[in-house]
């Protein structure tokens, strides 16, 4: 027995089932005053072992309890990290936004900036009396 003794030292149960007192039935079958000894040692080895029991079990449930402790902890810090995660890449988005609208205005100026350059181009050629990639003297 893990507890304390063998099992082939431990007597037989201590209360009928009904839940009769646990020395009236050695009494009343006239056991003898070791029987009584044997049985009250038997009482207190279990009371020993329960109270084991107990204590083990309040010390189980205290490192239960400091292990949730710790987990919530540890998900609390890994809530605001997620938190501050999402934070970034909001910011990084609109980021990307910003840069996308820029990209449009410039890609619309340089569209703009072509087509004058065409018409300047076909301005030149006119004036040239239609010979591109000769310039006209200045009168």
């Amino acid at each position: 027995d893990a507890v304390g003794g063998t099992s082939s030292d431990m007597p037989p149960p201590l209360l009928a089932a009904g839940g009769d007192d646990l020395f009236a039935g050695a009494h009343g079958a006239g056991a003898t005053e070791a029987e009584v000894r044997r049985l009250r040692a038997q009482v207190e080895t279990l009371t020993r072992q329960r109270d084991a029991l107990e204590r083990e079990s309040s010390q189980l449930q205290n490192r239960v309890d400091s292990l949730q402790r710790s987990a919530d902890q540890r998900a609390g810090a890994q809530s605001t990290a997620m938190a501050a995660l999402e934070n970034r890449f909001e910011v990084a988005l609109q980021a990307i936004g910003r840069l996308q609208e820029e990209l449009e205005v410039v890609q619309e100026q340089r569209e703009t900036y072509r087509q004058q350059c065409r018409q300047l181009s076909q301005i030149l050629t006119e004036a040239q009396g239609g010979r591109p990639g000769q310039l006209v003297p200045p009168a």
